[in-house]
């Protein structure tokens, strides 16, 4: 019946959705992470990249592709 397959390319497109976010976020958290690596290569890992200081350890310790301090981050 034309109705079912109406039903099941609805179920389909549906299910992809959620997936399709899923795999955006892990493309960013991938670009992130690599833009972390790159930043300990070239020595500035773990300095804000706005204002050049330094962003506590306990920050980076929770999320390592933090790029920038508290006060930048908050500034926004």
């Amino acid at each position: 019946p034309e109705g079912a397959e109406e039903i099941d390319v609805i179920a389909l497109e549906s299910n992809r959705e959620p997936v399709l976010r899923l795999h955006h976020r892990e493309r960013v958290l991938i670009e992130k992470v690599q833009a972390a690596l790159a930043r300990m290569d070239e020595g500035t890992f773990g300095l804000c990249v706005a204002c050049g200081e330094e962003i506590p350890l306990k920050k980076l310790h929770s999320r390592p592709t933090t790029t920038h301090c508290e006060n930048c981050w908050s500034q926004g």
